[in-house]
């Protein structure tokens, strides 16, 4: 053998193993689909009501510390955070657990005070596994975003902006 051929070997194994890599990493070998659930196990207007405000200003999500709606919480007055970075700062009789604490990764329940269906996601900006809270619901998240949750928004509002396609 020559040295150019010898040389031309190595080079065509080298893009081969190049070439190879590069169609794993652009097909995202090993990525695993998300899951979706709807959580809807009680109406937001029943005992004990937490998720409204009784100054009238306008509601959007409750995000609770413990399950069945207990615990310190956060209320949400926007149509989205594509990045949960509250505190749990709400406590009443019905508990102060984690009060203090960042939501992000420590809600254990939600509840949605809007009018439309609300999506709660695993990662920031709306991607991962959700959650669905349908309108005037509440519900435990999941086992997959109990204390794994980190961005919310309602999922009219996300689909109108281009930021989120259901299927």
């Amino acid at each position: 053998m020559t040295p150019k051929t010898t040389t031309r070997r190595r080079l065509t194994a080298i893009a081969a193993s190049l070439a190879v890599a590069g169609t794993v990493l652009l097909t995202g070998a090993g990525e695993a689909s998300a899951t979706s659930n709807t959580i809807s196990s009680w109406s937001t207007w029943s005992s004990p009501v937490r998720c409204h405000d009784s100054e009238g200003a306008y509601v959007t999500l409750c995000l609770y510390y413990n399950s069945n709606a207990n615990g310190a919480l956060t209320k949400e007055y926007s149509t989205q955070d594509g990045s949960i970075n509250e505190t749990f700062w709400a406590t009443d009789q019905y508990g102060s657990a984690g009060y203090g604490q960042q939501v992000k990764n420590n809600a254990a329940s939600a509840e949605n005070a809007s009018n439309s269906t609300i999506g709660i996601w695993t990662s920031s900006w709306f991607y991962g596994d959700v959650n669905y809270l349908p309108a005037g619901r509440g519900g435990n998240l999941t086992w997959n975003l109990k204390n794994n949750e980190a961005s919310w928004g309602i999922v009219d509002e996300l689909n109108r902006g281009g930021q989120l396609v259901l299927a």
